[in-house]
């Protein structure tokens, strides 16, 4: 469980943040906190929430739902000021633990079952589950350092949540065992961490290994399935601009490409930024447009990527990616989407993850640019165009900035991906996966 990922606080939370903290704040004032904070509730590092009762919860704001939040606490901490409220919830809190483990094993054996030859997965999944077992085997709520605490929204007077910045200092002020991490001035605690050189940052923090397993939805399983399956498995990826997109490693067959230039009158008059284009190479790709008019070949936000889950579809694929090419020559910057789409719980495709990169052509190396001039398809769109007649010059060296600053752009995006997938395929009870901005509402 990463409690720090931006991203993730903003798609999870959006409106619904928005909407729950705007009533609450519109509630009468909030009782005067019991716990030892000083100044405005502002000024902390952790997420703060009044309860009508009185009491005064210090943590990290983890979900919302339906009906209220989800927040993570210090056991300790909690423990120590609110015994009784500890106490009524632990029972309840280790039962969701053994029943998460119980469901986790149910699960890697369907899914053993369902992927018996592929070896690899298998010996992952065995190693999950075995991990799994001696959990629930072990399982002790005192040797875990937090707890989640559901509340109800009437429950709740007020609703204080940090910054970014604030809760990073709280969650490293809490990693490196700092004295009343939970009350203390958030520049009081960041002063303490840099006396001690601690780097802030984006220092990620993880606790998934110091919670209370928690059952997942069948949306989260049916998507750490996708992602697992993704990197373990043979995987389906295409590249492409508009709404041409190439399997990775594909290549189009150049009789072919040739004939159809011909026919287009490609001549004289041609360019080599078209050639490369008609060749298929993403170097050489810009955005034309759809069928529809959009530049994405179909619906913008929902179906320019139906072809490609048709191809997964027949190949037997729950997870596939498409690099998108957003290129323009009458602009430096060079644009990259890497989408992630996966089947759901209902065996339908669903687009789970978006991440991009960009990079400016004019800021490219000539080192770069030579570089890229002895590849093979760069060189092969050179004879080419030397062959039908097509000048080159200064057009091919600008071709080629906007190749090296595609390759850039693509490493970019494609970074971020694969950032995305090892942090929630390490293990398969944690951490939660970020729901997809107006995704419709999961089945659970």
């Amino acid at each position: 469980m990463n409690l720090i990922h931006s991203d993730f606080w903003r798609s999870r939370f959006g409106l619904a943040i928005c909407v729950l903290v705007f009533s609450l704040l519109t509630c009468p004032k909030a009782l005067q906190a019991q716990q030892k904070h000083t100044g405005s509730p502002n000024s902390l590092a952790m997420d703060v929430v009044f309860q009508k009762d009185g009491k005064t919860l210090y943590g990290v704001l983890h979900d919302v739902t339906a009906d209220g939040l989800v927040l993570v606490l210090r056991r300790e901490w909690f423990r120590d000021n609110h015994q009784a409220y500890y106490d009524s919830l632990a029972e309840a809190e280790l039962k969701a633990a053994e029943q998460a483990e119980d469901s986790l094993i149910e699960r890697i054996e369907q899914w053993k079952a369902e992927r018996p030859d592929d070896l690899d997965l298998l010996d992952f999944l065995s190693g999950e589950q075995a991990a799994a077992e001696k959990r629930k085997a072990d399982l002790d709520l005192d040797s875990l350092r937090f707890t989640f605490v559901k509340i109800a929204s009437d429950q709740a007077r007020r609703v204080v949540l940090q910054d970014a910045a604030e809760r990073q200092v709280g969650l490293l002020a809490w990693k490196h065992n700092l004295t009343d991490a939970e009350v203390r001035p958030a520049e009081e605690l960041r002063a303490e961490l840099i006396k001690q050189n601690i780097e802030i940052g984006n220092n990620v923090v993880d606790f998934s290994d110091q919670v209370p397993g928690t059952p997942q939805s069948k949306r989260d399983w049916a998507m750490r399935k996708n992602i697992v399956e993704f990197l373990m498995r043979e995987s389906l990826e295409f590249q492409g601009t508009g709404d041409t997109f190439f399997k990775k490693g594909e290549r189009p067959a150049m009789a072919g490409l040739l004939s159809q230039m011909m026919q287009g009158g490609l001549g004289a008059g041609g360019s080599i930024q078209q050639i490369g284009e008609e060749l298929g190479i993403p170097e050489f790709t810009r955005n034309r447009k759809g069928r529809d008019g959009t530049g994405r070949g179909g619906n913008a936000k929902t179906g320019w990527w139906k072809k490609q889950a048709e191809i997964a579809d027949k190949e037997g694929f729950r997870s596939f990616s498409i690099t998108r090419l957003n290129q323009n020559l009458a602009s430096p910057i060079v644009k990259v989407d890497v989408a992630f789409i996966g089947k759901d719980e209902n065996d339908e495709w669903q687009l789970v993850a978006e991440f991009k990169g960009s990079a400016n052509a004019d800021e490219q190396s000539d080192d770069d640019v030579e570089a890229l001039m002895d590849d093979p398809q760069v060189k092969q769109i050179v004879q080419v165009a030397e062959g039908l007649g097509v000048g080159a010059g200064d057009q091919l060296t600008k071709a080629l900035r906007h190749g090296v600053a595609t390759q850039s752009a693509m490493q970019d995006g494609l970074g971020n991906f694969f950032q995305f997938l090892d942090k929630y395929s390490k293990r398969l009870d944690a951490p939660q996966i970020p729901a997809k901005p107006n995704r419709r509402k999961p089945n659970r």
